[in-house]
């Protein structure tokens, strides 16, 4: 087991749909400029291999121009600091919108592109597994369990499901 982002303890990594990124290869080399052209050799031959692609060799696929911005031209976030200044969301953008990454959960068929949504469906889906106590709120008022993700969630279900308006804290200054 693997402790991953947010202390979910799994044994999970990225998975990589190489037929269609080799399929899509010359497409994906005509948006780039030919200097980058060596970085998607080396990151598609790093993913037919059954490993994860190198994080520097990704960041090559990225322009800094007030952020972060794809290189592939083609890509909506081509231009100027599209993606932003946090380079691990660009980093992201680049595995999942062109080099098709995807969370595949070890318990059901389900695949996610993000983390996050796969952090979500573990723990809605399969509670059992995913060891995130300090992450998981629980509505006492269901007869079986129900596990909620984030404190805006629970009090969401609550006002819907059961009627019950969430205790607000009011400020004093």
């Amino acid at each position: 087991m693997a402790l991953m982002p947010d202390g979910i303890s799994i044994n999970v990594t990225p998975t990589y749909d190489y037929s269609t990124l080799n399929h899509n290869l010359s497409l994906l080399l005509d948006q780039l400029s030919p200097q980058k052209h060596v970085f998607l050799h080396r990151i598609v031959t790093t993913i037919a291999s059954g490993d994860a692609p190198n994080p520097e060799d990704v960041e090559q696929l990225l322009e800094r121009r007030n952020g972060f911005s794809c290189a592939f031209v083609n890509c909506q976030d081509h231009g100027s600091g599209k993606l932003g200044k946090r380079l691990d969301k660009a980093r992201e953008h680049i595995l999942i919108k062109h080099l098709t990454s995807h969370y595949v959960c070890p318990y059901c068929p389900t695949s996610t592109a993000r983390w996050n949504d796969f952090k979500k469906h573990l723990v809605r889906k399969h509670p059992q597994f995913a060891q995130t106590s300090s992450e998981t709120f629980t509505c006492n008022y269901c007869d079986s369990p129900k596990v909620l993700t984030t404190k805006h969630n629970l009090n969401r279900h609550l006002e819907n499901v059961h009627s019950v308006l969430p205790q607000r804290r009011i400020r004093q200054d």
